[in-house]
C-alpha cells in the first residue's frame, strides 16, 4: 500500500482523516475498524478514517520467466 495524500478535518468530532492510497489489495471495513482502534489507543484521540482506494494491477508480458523479470524503477 502507497499513501498519495492524506487530510485531516479537525472542525468534526472525532476529527476525520482521508487517505488517498494506491494498493493492489482491497482495504476491508474491518482493517478501517482495527486502525481507527489502534490510534485512539496509541495517541488517547479519536479519528475518523476515510480511505479513497485505487487498486493497481500488474501486468507483464506473456511467458516471461520470474527468474528473468527485471524491474524498471
Amino acid at each position: 500500500m502507497e499513501l498519495i495524500r492524506s487530510d485531516t478535518n479537525w472542525l468534526t468530532n472525532p476529527p476525520q482523516v482521508r487517505l488517498t492510497v494506491r494498493t493492489q489489495d482491497a482495504v476491508t471495513p474491518k482493517q478501517v475498524q482495527l486502525l481507527e482502534e489502534f490510534l485512539k489507543q496509541q495517541i488517547a484521540q479519536p479519528f475518523t478514517l476515510i480511505f479513497e482506494v485505487t487498486q493497481v494491477e500488474e501486468v507483464r508480458r506473456e511467458n516471461q520467466s520470474p527468474s528473468t523479470s527485471k524491474r524498471i524503477p
